[in-house]
This record gives structure tokens, sequence and C-alpha cells, in this order.
């Protein structure tokens, strides 16, 4: 019964930042809320548009949630997130991308995490890519293991963290690009080791699609190898 308590007793918020998101949004609001045991979640939409076509979007029905709040935001993923955080109420914080799903598995075990944050502070989850392509298999299992060597998950695997140490680190860097990256590092900084959950969140693959999988892929990699030789993030999102 502890455990179970310990489950139950800690609150979480989901910040999903979002920029042209309109065709996306309604689903994943859907996919959330279809979860189980919802009671003491928040979602916060955030939106980086100046018009906040994403927020407009909305379905009716999930504006008058009380549980489904909308902010508007300078545009900026790092940025969005830190706005939506804002505006959470949550002990525990998960970013979530968009194009990113959660099954019942994985927020089974981000509440467990939420139970136990005093001890694991905070994490992410192993990455599955939604296509049925091979190479994809491939891809997963090397992000797996970069992130469970590095410590430094990306963000479209749905990035946790507690409330207070995503306070005591001034949350994401205003970065244009490796937010999530800058995020983690200052968290190691202080001492904590963040987990990687043994289940994955499933990420779209239009990303790799659109921009070609081997593209998409290296570019990646030399941008993480350029970062850490110190190359600025506002210099790299020249060529992102």
């Amino acid at each position: 019964m502890e455990g179970k308590e310990s489950m139950t007793s800690c609150t979480i918020s989901v910040i999903i930042p979002v920029y042209r998101e309109e065709e996306r949004i309604n689903t994943a609001l859907d996919s959330l809320l279809n979860l189980p045991d919802m009671r003491e979640t928040e979602i916060i939409v955030s939106d980086g548009h100046p018009q906040a076509t994403t927020i407009a979007a909305i379905k009716e029905r999930y504006r008058n949630l009380e549980k489904v709040v909308a902010v508007r935001s300078e545009k900026g993923r790092g940025v969005q997130m830190n706005t939506g955080a804002g505006h959470a109420k949550g002990e525990l914080l998960l970013f979530l991308h968009a194009d990113t799903v959660m099954d019942d598995v994985a927020w089974k075990l981000l509440r467990a995490a939420c139970g136990r944050s005093a001890e694991l502070g905070c994490g992410a989850f192993d990455l599955k890519i939604d296509s049925t392509k091979t190479v994809f298999r491939i891809i997963e299992k090397v992000a797996s293991l970069r992130s469970r060597m590095t410590r430094l998950p990306y963000g479209d695997q749905g990035i946790f963290i507690k409330r207070d140490w995503f306070d005591r680190v001034s949350g994401y860097p205003d970065w244009p690009l490796m937010e999530d990256v800058g995020l983690m590092r200052k968290i190691r900084q202080n001492h904590v080791r963040p987990v990687i959950l043994r289940h994955a969140v499933k990420t779209s693959a239009r990303r790799w699609e659109s921009q070609g999988i081997i593209y998409t892929t290296v570019c990646n990699w030399i941008l993480l190898l350029l970062f850490f030789a110190g190359v600025p993030p506002y210099r790299l999102a020249r060529f992102y």
C-alpha cells in the first residue's frame, strides 16, 4: 500500500511545446487523456506561434477541460517549455513533444517514478520510432545506448524532472537547439544522475522521412560533436 500511495500522491504536469501542430494536437491530447488515472495530472500546451494557431485548433471539449491549459509563448522550444513550466502546478514535469506518444506502460512507469522522485530526480524513456523500416530499429538501439552511456537523453524521449530540480537549475537554456542536452548537463553538474526507464515512448518518423534518414542521423551526430567541442548552439542552428 505504501508504494501505491506514493504513486498517487505525486502530481504530474505534462508540458507540450507546439509550433504549427494544428493537425496533430488533438490526437496528442486524445492519447494523453485516454491514459489510466489522469486525476492528478494537468496538460499544458505552450504555443510559440504569434497567432497561437495550434491553440486555436484544439477542440472545444478540450478547451473546456480544466486540466488542459493553453498558454502563449515566444517561439523556441526551450522558451516554450520554460513558459509552460511557469504555469505548471505538478511536482513532476514531463516535457512531451506533440508527435511523441506514451502508452499505458510508460505512463505507469512515470507515475511510479513520480512516487520515487526524491531518489530519481529526473530521467527519460527509451526511444521508439513510429515506422516499420528496419533501419529505425538500428537508430533506436543506438539512441538507447547513447543515452544510457552519456545520461543525456533527447527531448523526443520524454524528459521528466522534479519541479524543484527544474527550478534549481533555472530550467531549459534559451538556445535555438540542444536545449534538452543543455538541461541534462546542468542537472548532471548538480550531481544528479538522470535515469533512463526501460520502456520506450513512440515518436514520429516525420523528420527522418522528410529530411532523409541518413542525412538526419549524421546531422544529429555532427551537431552533438560540435556542441561538445564548444561550438555555441546559436552557430549550430545555422546548419540545422
